[in-house]
């Protein structure tokens, strides 16, 4: 007997025999005769005998009480803290939902787009300017960038204008660049 996924869930059925809609159902008959009906709430009978309850399983990103959550495509669990999905990182908190915004995890921010990816590189949020590593995490201090300087402050805004730094007083233009 040859089995498939049903398109409607994540159940299976046999291929030989036709589906069946029956008045928000589905029913099928195998080769032995049996008769077998998935209720739409996704509870499987055989015969008239519950086989499989409750609702199919969960997979991928599903939007539950305004939130988006991850359910791995393999567990059908649902993912907390760091996950990737294809190249991009999510992180979910502790109830599952996907963070979007700021996040201070341990001592360091990472920043996520509205659509929860892990922002990286430049993020222009108000009027400031932020960078963050390919890690994720938010740069704070000197960096190099195609040989050009910049500062970016303890709370990772990067600096413009006179600055001083311990008891040197540093110049950036407009760009952020360090000119002297």
């Amino acid at each position: 007997m040859k089995w498939f996924v049903l398109p409607l869930g994540q159940w299976i059925v046999p291929k030989e025999k036709d589906i069946v809609l029956n008045g928000g159902q589905i029913e099928v008959e195998d080769n032995n005769g049996n008769e077998m009906t998935m209720l739409s709430k996704g509870r499987l009978y055989v015969n008239s005998k519950l086989v499989i309850p409750g609702p199919p399983k969960k997979s991928g990103w599903v939007k539950e009480n305004g939130k988006w959550v991850y359910y791995d495509t393999t567990t059908f669990q649902k993912k907390v803290g760091w996950y990737k999905v294809g190249s991009t990182w999510y992180f979910m908190n502790s109830s599952g939902a996907m963070v979007t915004g700021w996040l201070k995890v341990g001592t360091v921010w990472y920043f996520f787009a509205d659509n929860g990816a892990m922002k990286t590189a430049w993020l222009k949020s108000g009027k400031n300017w932020y960078y963050f590593k390919s890690s994720g995490v938010m740069q704070v201090g000197w960096l190099k960038i195609d040989n050009v300087w910049y500062y970016f402050n303890s709370n990772g805004v990067m600096a413009t204008g006179t600055l001083t730094i311990g008891r040197k007083s540093y110049l950036f233009d407009k760009n952020g660049v360090w000119i002297r």
